[in-house]
């Protein structure tokens, strides 16, 4: 097999996994719209411009002569991996500014003047006939070629150095990176220049390192992003003062009983909440919703109590018969009632389909129960 051959199957093959590993970021979360996404995105997307046109290039060569084609994708594919460069450096800042670290974006202003440099001499030295020179109907690297590819390699060990130097701020995890994707396409490059007469190996290393890069930062982010959301999810369906279910659990729970279902509505309210505000402070009144909250909790089940207010609380339970919520509500009302009352009870008992008469019914009771308490009681009743 001709070297070309061998060289554009190489590139083909990179340019496969990459394209694989830019839908793989693509797809894997299409919500998330950071920027470090977006820049991991375009990075993966120039790379992926490099391959396809050096691999135009390596095929150009196996036509007999030398055409502006063949100059064309060899210099444009030199230009994209100097691009690449950069906004491998512009997603690093990225990733570091969205972990509240204080960075500044001065290593990528450098890499974008050094890199500017890199590809103005690309297109000079290519146009005065320094970059490549023609040999038996092929374009080779000219003498000045070495030049052209010490730009984008200057800029990442630039990065690479700041990166060491402030592994505290930026983590363990990005200065690992830095440094792979520094060491394989360098090594590759060597190779490339003083081993293998300019073989693409370069390429296929910095294609392995993308993927590197992606499984150890990118993918991370995705993770973290995922574990992000399913706590706010948590956190938007639960009460955060008692950790019961809050009010929009409770509509769902009510969307979702079935019109068959025999189903037990318990309201109940703490008594007295606003006296204790008063007397002993809020934190008082705070313990006394923690404490109510664990108790109705431990009694009914956690899954089935439902905070919907202040100082309101509701449980939905199924229920066989009318009897037996009876006997559980009655369970709980001497449980929260062995001193003064902790709380007024209005219980309801009904099917799924007349759920709003149930609520209405549970709710008005809960309030003669309270109208009761303060008969008996003599406090204040909160305004």
């Amino acid at each position: 097999m001709p070297k070309e051959c061998f060289a554009i199957t190489v590139d083909l093959t990179s340019l496969t996994f990459t394209l694989v590993l830019f839908f793989a970021a693509f797809v894997a979360d299409r919500r998330k719209t950071s920027g470090s996404r977006r820049m991991f995105l375009t990075m993966t997307a120039t790379w992926i411009l490099a391959l396809i046109t050096d691999s135009l290039a390596w095929s150009m060569d196996l036509i007999p002569s030398v055409t502006a084609a063949d100059w064309f994708f060899g210099v444009f594919s030199c230009c994209f991996a100097e691009i690449e460069a950069v906004l491998f450096i512009f997603y690093l800042l990225t990733l570091a500014r969205e972990h509240d670290t204080a960075v500044r974006q001065t290593p990528g202003y450098a890499a974008i003047i050094i890199n500017g440099i890199g590809i103005v001499l690309t297109l000079f030295f290519a146009v005065t006939g320094k970059l490549y020179i023609a040999e038996g109907g092929k374009l080779l690297p000219g003498n000045h070629y070495f030049i052209v590819g010490m730009s984008p390699i200057l800029t990442v060990t630039g990065l690479l150095t700041l990166v060491i130097s402030k592994w505290k701020e930026l983590g363990k995890r990005i200065v690992a990176t830095t440094m792979i994707y520094v060491a394989l396409p360098l090594t590759g490059y060597i190779l490339e220049v003083f081993v293998l007469e300019w073989f693409p190996v370069s390429m296929c290393m910095n294609s392995l390192t993308l993927l590197i890069v992606y499984i150890m930062l990118q993918a991370n982010e995705i993770s973290a992003t995922h574990e992000r959301e399913r706590i706010l999810r948590e956190l938007s369906s639960v009460d955060v003062m008692t950790g019961l279910s809050n009010r929009r659990v409770y509509h769902e729970r009510i969307a979702a009983i079935g019109p068959d279902e025999h189903i037990c509505v318990i309201f109940s309210d703490v008594n007295a909440l606003k006296y204790t505000n008063d007397s002993f402070g809020h934190e008082a009144g705070d313990q006394l919703l923690k404490d109510y909250a664990a108790i109705i909790a431990d009694h009914f089940g956690r899954d089935n109590v439902y905070r919907i207010s202040g100082d309101e609380f509701v449980v939905i339970f199924s229920a066989e018969n009318q009897s037996s919520a009876d006997a559980t509500v009655n369970v709980f009302r001497d449980r929260i009632n062995r001193s003064e009352p902790i709380a007024s009870v209005g219980a309801a008992v009904g099917y799924g389909k007349e759920i709003n008469r149930v609520l209405d019914e549970a709710e008005k009771r809960m309030y003669a129960d309270k109208d009761h308490y303060y008969e008996l009681t003599g406090k204040p009743r909160r305004h």
